[in-house]
């Protein structure tokens, strides 16, 4: 005496009784709800989704962005600490006018520039590292 609502395949035997069973693809479901309540169920679980992916959208450039930009301000602070090293390194050299204490060191875009020899903390010692940004 319980109503149901099936969404399956119908399929009617020899005899002529149709028998309800599960498809080779697609959904079965067997449920006491009327088929307007499964839709409405489903429509909300599918705004749910939506606004779920929607977040993670925003979250996922967000993290996108972030590290962007720290990457610009890192080559931009390499840059900083790279002309202050060739400035202090000319001043010095400059001062001091003994011979040339400057390598060629070939970039990345095919130019040449002058490194200094010179250590970057203290700009008095030669270095005896090197960093390859």
């Amino acid at each position: 005496g319980t109503s149901l609502s099936v969404v399956g395949e119908a399929v009617k035997d020899d005899i002529g009784t149709i028998r309800i069973q599960r498809p080779h693809k697609g959904p079965f479901y067997v449920s006491p709800k009327t088929i307007d309540q499964l839709i409405a169920n489903l429509g909300k679980w599918a705004r749910w989704y939506k606004y779920a992916s929607l977040g993670l959208t925003v979250f996922g450039v967000y993290l996108v962005a972030k590290h962007s930009v720290q990457y610009i301000l890192e080559r931009r602070r390499g840059w900083e600490l790279q002309r202050r090293v060739l400035a202090a390194a000319a001043k010095r050299s400059g001062e001091d006018n003994e011979g040339s204490n400057e390598k060629d060191d070939t970039v990345s875009d095919g130019s040449k520039r002058l490194m200094p020899d010179l250590c970057v903390i203290c700009l008095e010692h030669e270095y005896n590292a090197v960093f390859v940004p």
